[in-house]
């Protein structure tokens, strides 16, 4: 089967508004305060300061990252651009929900959410009343670092922001916005972003679900804190190829001796409390599109249509 890539061209950014109509699309940027970085303290994963050292080149601070790579605080870590994204027949008159997603390494957005993970499209397909916010990580890095994420509540920081700048454009209020049920998404390397967002980023009952592509490598223990909990109300689905095998499969196991229930089936819907992990023999960088199944984002906002969109704000 030929699955269609999008590619930068098909998404068209945006200065419009969406307050007119009943329905409406709209894709656009903006520089928020809040998004991850720029980032000037503590990297929680060593507990040194974020930016470590110096570049012998530029002289400019430098971050250290997992795999001892080096880079400048220019051009990789001072971009505070967060992607909008108000899908086709979008209805701000009915119940919504927030996708959060996180980018892989080496990229920058809009390419980030378009090419070969093509969540634009993907939020597109699903056909549910939803809004996508996709901040910006490392740029052009490859490097997992979450930036204020690693914050407590640095994720509700970013999204009461977001709320504020969708009430300039779409017809919602920021009270809204603050109130709708929130998906976490990642891909690859934004992992970790995604799990400081769910560990300590102050969304409590409005984390409905975490779906992630590919992306376990590590910070399993924040994972299985979070899934092990008795009192969960969010779904969790990753689909994984043997490139994040081993961790993922680790923290599948640590669950099922602590007595989680868990499926490797793709699950018709997603109540809250859902456990899923889906092995696949996709090369790494088609699970975002390949799956299976096809289109997983699309898939997964589909199924968890009836838990989120039913919650209105």
């Amino acid at each position: 089967m030929t699955l269609a890539l999008a590619s930068a061209a098909d998404a068209q950014i945006d200065d419009g508004l969406c307050r007119d109509t009943r329905m409406c699309s709209l894709t656009f940027v903006e520089t928020l305060a809040t998004a991850p970085f720029p980032y000037a303290g503590v990297d929680p994963t060593t507990g040194q300061p974020f930016f470590d050292t110096t570049d012998p080149t530029t002289g400019q601070p430098a971050h250290t990252t997992a795999d001892g790579l080096v880079y400048p605080h220019d051009p990789h870590y001072g971009d505070g651009t967060v992607l909008f994204h108000v899908p086709q027949g979008f209805r701000h008159d009915q119940p919504f929900a927030v996708l959060v997603f996180f980018h892989h390494h080496a990229t920058r957005l809009p390419d980030a959410v378009m090419g070969e993970t093509a969540v634009i499209d993907q939020v597109d397909r699903a056909g549910r009343n939803i809004l996508l916010i996709a901040p910006q990580l490392a740029v052009n890095a490859i490097d997992s670092a979450a930036g204020k994420l690693y914050r407590p509540d640095g994720l509700a920081a970013l999204l009461a922001e977001a709320a504020a700048v969708l009430a300039e454009r779409v017809a919602l209020t920021a009270e809204a916005v603050g109130r709708a049920p929130v998906v976490l998404a990642s891909y690859s390397g934004g992992y970790r972003a995604l799990a400081y967002a769910m560990d300590r980023g102050g969304l409590g009952d409005r984390l409905a679900g975490l779906l992630l592509l590919d992306g376990v490598f590590d910070q399993v223990d924040l994972f299985e804190r979070h899934l092990a909990a008795a009192d969960r109300r969010s779904w969790f689905v990753v689909v994984y190829s043997p490139r994040s095998a081993g961790p993922t499969e680790a923290l599948r196991d640590r669950l099922a001796r602590t007595g989680v229930a868990l499926t490797d089936r793709w699950p018709a819907a997603l109540p809250p409390g859902t456990t899923a992990f889906l092995r696949v023999d996709t090369p790494h960088r088609a699970v975002p599109i390949a799956g299976p199944p096809a289109y997983p984002l699309a898939a997964a906002l589909a199924a968890a249509g009836r838990e989120t969109a039913d919650i209105r704000p």
